[in-house]
């Protein structure tokens, strides 16, 4: 569909906000204090507030450093400047330059995080690292740290003999803050640099992000208080060539984001263009539980923590990626959108705010809607909310409608109790209404103990994957968690750190049938040379497995044994690797499988890096239901999970992306299965059919930074994909195959500018 017809005033009303917009920019600037350029040389940093009591916080031990740092921290009219010098020689410097929001940076970074209301709601991390690379995102529920979200902020980079120098301005605007009395505020803080080649971060104050009450704990610093506005408009225009189709398509539309005061927010978005210049991980699954994927697209990334509410077992009650996925009828793919808008607005201790997208219909099915409300309160220590969704799916005359109240509770000591209660009203032939909640204790204070327990119940109704996501419903868990942590060593001893680590499950369905039940033990050390090592062995009890056959009955299975070491060694400034050895039980029979896993990363330069992962799977005896043939069987199994990534950064603002992912699965039947009434396993005296399969995703992107948050993107992407009944080809015909047999192939040119 093309929509350049749609956003033609959309484009105009974007020129003439550029003309407004440029101006009042080039007036801030010419009044900015600060020049953002990595030197904190200008004499406003003198006055500003200064930290330099940092101490070890990974591992929290608590020590001084053997190197000094200094931040500074000053409210500016422009706001919030931070400035941070890491005192380190040359020789302890690791250098690297890593994509935004990577999970772990390649070089020396230094993190940033600020809860810009003081009230321990939510707090925002920016981190820069010694090679000028950023992460950002946003603290949700304490210590859940998100990378979805990308922010507007300033950044800078210098080093000489001495140390090396970040200089960071965030704008007000950056997050939204309850309106205030008075010419000042309070904010939160928690500074931290890294030094790779120790293996350590020395941060002020000394808490670190697993503290169940750590947005709460951050520092207090009152600063003076500056009024707040914005007004963003991003526009894009994007082509797309798809080789297989034979076809090209034009697009352009527009994402608005306004912020009239420090208050509310209102974003919205017209035509939007939900294409892949970010492309998933490839994941082949034959579990019963579907894979949750991360929410990669501007406008839902903009301004959601408010919505993002994370249940135990990964659930979440808004997962975003179901809005434009593939129709209820006619050919899979995905749903283009018209247009979604989100609202939000602080007022004293609450916060409210609503959402609502709209789906294009396709030639085979009505589009769906989804709306969304929440309302979260906030006192002293403790917090409730409720949020309401609303999915219309006409194609299948379908009305689901979900439920949540949530509660925290924070009543000191690091201590955290946090709960919902959930309900599902569905309006649909055959369904009913379904009721879930559960309840968390935690508290790790930082010493020698950490605990953690967890009951939930979910009934066999509870259904909240129209908007959100729910990995299995009918469960009832009790789970518990004890850390036994060793923070002090002597000076000459080998280990910094070390942890026993003792977690125990039991489940059941709401029938009262009961599930495997876990007991895990894990033992952790890190050693002062900066590698890590952790062992761990698992038993899981024989009980029932009531997923495996998609609502065919439960399984019966025995019970299992688990064992493995993961090794990781960070710091080298050139190679730098991890590995993972485990043995398992994962059939019916005392057949071992073994699973290895390398993953090693060259370093070649500071702006040119290369990463290979590396699963290998050798399995005996695996039991699992083939989703085409409905047939549950036993096999034995190899399969092979590769993948490789090539960072190249030519320039300052040019980035250069290579991956290569490919998954193949070789899988020789050896008895055809099904399950009585007990759950008893019955062969069918014949082996199950053998199958190979293999798929595999390449994407080679540019990305050239016109502006902070405007791109342009140049993509070029292809998929592969073959299935044979039988396991003849070894895995070098199984890659000619996936290469041969494409299932997807696009070039993609987009430009995206923030106005």
């Amino acid at each position: 569909m093309n929509g350049g017809g749609k956003t033609s005033g959309a484009r105009a009303g974007c020129t003439l906000l550029w003309l407004v917009l440029t101006g009042l920019g080039a007036s801030a600037a010419a009044q900015a204090a600060i020049d953002v350029d990595g030197r904190l040389d200008e004499p406003e940093w003198q006055a500003a507030k200064l930290f330099d009591e940092f101490v070890s916080i990974d591992p929290l031990t608590r020590e001084p450093g053997p190197y000094r740092t200094e931040a500074r921290v000053l409210a500016l009219p422009e706001g919030l400047a931070v400035g941070i010098t890491a005192m380190v020689p040359r020789a302890m410097r690791t250098y690297g330059r890593s994509t935004r929001d990577a999970a772990r940076m390649d070089a020396d970074p230094a993190r940033i995080v600020v809860d810009f209301e003081g009230t321990g709601r939510v707090a925002y991390e920016f981190t820069v690292s010694l090679s000028n690379s950023i992460r950002d995102g946003i603290i949700l529920n304490q210590n859940q740290a998100s990378y979805d979200w990308d922010g507007t902020w300033e950044h800078a980079v210098t080093e000489d003999d001495r140390a090396w120098y970040v200089e960071v301005l965030l704008p007000w605007t950056v997050a939204p803050t309850a309106a205030g009395k008075g010419d000042t505020r309070t904010i939160g803080l928690w500074l931290v640099r890294f030094v790779k080649q120790l293996g350590r971060g020395y941060g002020f104050p000394a808490i670190n992000l697993g503290r169940p009450t750590f947005v709460s704990d951050l520092h207090k610093l009152t600063v003076r208080r500056y009024a707040a506005r914005s007004l963003d408009v991003f526009p894009y225009v994007s082509g797309t060539h798809d080789r297989l189709a034979e076809s090209t398509l034009g697009r352009a539309g527009v994402d608005l984001t306004w912020k009239p005061n420090g208050q509310s927010q209102l974003t919205a978005t017209l035509n939007p263009d939900f294409g892949q210049v970010e492309s998933d991980d490839l994941v082949v699954n034959f579990t019963a539980v579907e894979t949750f994927f991360s929410e990669k697209r501007p406008f839902f990334t903009e301004n959601q923590s408010l919505f993002d509410l994370r249940m135990p077992t990964e659930g979440r009650l808004v997962n975003t990626r179901r809005i434009g996925a593939a129709p209820d009828a006619g050919a899979a793919g995905t749903t283009e959108l018209t247009g979604a808008v989100k609202l939000s607005t602080l007022a004293g201790p609450w916060e409210l705010g609503g959402f609502a997208a709209l789906e294009d219909d396709t030639s085979a099915a009505t589009g769906r809607s989804y709306f969304a409300l929440r309302g979260r309160w906030r006192g002293d220590g403790l917090a409730a909310g409720w949020l309401g969704t609303l999915v219309e799916r006409p194609e299948r005359d379908r009305r689901a409608q979900t439920h949540a109240l949530d509660l925290d509770w924070f009543p000191g000591n690091a201590v955290s109790v946090r709960g919902q209660l959930l309900a599902s009203l569905i309006d649909a032939p055959g369904a009913r209404d379904g009721l879930g909640g559960w309840v968390q204790f935690k508290r790790d204070p930082g010493t020698r103990l950490a605990q953690e327990y967890e009951l939930l119940l979910y009934d066999r109704n509870l259904d909240l994957n129209d908007l959100g996501f729910l990995p299995r419903r009918s469960l009832h868990q009790a789970r518990g968690r004890l850390d036994f942590s060793q923070r002090e060593y002597a000076e000459g001893s080998r280990l910094i750190f070390s942890r026993w680590s003792l977690e125990g499950t039991a489940r059941e369905n709401d029938l009262g049938q009961r599930l495997t039940a876990t007991l895990r033990l894990e033992r952790e050390f890190r050693y002062r040379h900066p590698h890590g090592l952790t062992l761990r062995t698992q038993y899981d009890s024989n009980g029932l497995d009531d997923l495996i056959t998609r609502g065919r009955g439960p399984v019966r299975v025995p019970g299992k044994l688990l064992a493995g070491a993961a090794y990781g060694n960070n710091a080298r400034k050139d190679l730098r690797f991890e590995g993972d050895v485990e043995l398992r039980q994962e059939g019916l029979d005392d057949r071992v499988a073994y699973q290895l896993t390398a993953s090693p990363q060259y370093i070649f330069t500071p702006n040119l890096s290369a990463t290979l992962s590396a699963i290998w799977i050798d399995s005996p005896d695996w039991l699992a239901l083939r989703s085409r043939t409905r047939e549950l069987g036993q096999y034995s199994r190899r399969q092979l999970t590769t993948r490789l990534a090539l960072n190249w950064f030519p320039g300052a603002r040019s980035e250069l992306r290579a991956r290569l992912q490919w998954v193949a699965v070789r899988a020789r039947g050896i008895a055809a299965l099904r399950n009585d009434a007990a759950g008893t396993l019955v062969p069918l005296g014949r082996p199950a059919a053998s199958f190979s399969q293999s798929e595999l995703g390449m994407q080679l992107r540019y990305r050239y930074e016109l502006a902070p948050l405007s791109d342009l993107y140049l993509v070029y992407s292809r998929g592969g994909f073959a299935l044979r009944a039988d396991t003849a080809e070894d895995f070098g015909g199984l890659w000619s195959d996936a290469l041969d047999e494409a299932n997807a192939e696009q070039f993609v040119v987009k430009v995206r500018y923030r106005f």
